[in-house]
């Protein structure tokens, strides 16, 4: 769609509240999906408001 946001790992992370590693993590576990990829090569994920993936961010976030 022509009107989605696209984020990298590091604006998805910033989204989240969590570092970088943790979106890493994610992405292995299969709890969030890699939609493209840009110029780049780099990973890119739909914005979890223009788009009716999963719930954002993936899975319960531990308490501190």
């Amino acid at each position: 769609m022509e009107d989605e946001t696209w984020l990298t790992i590091k604006e998805a992370a910033l989204l989240a509240g969590v570092d970088v590693q943790t979106t890493y993590s994610w992405i292995r576990r299969g709890h969030l999906e890699v939609s493209g990829l840009d110029h780049r090569g780099r990973k890119l994920f739909r914005h979890p408001w223009t788009s009716r993936g999963p719930s954002w961010p993936p899975g319960p976030r531990p308490s501190t």
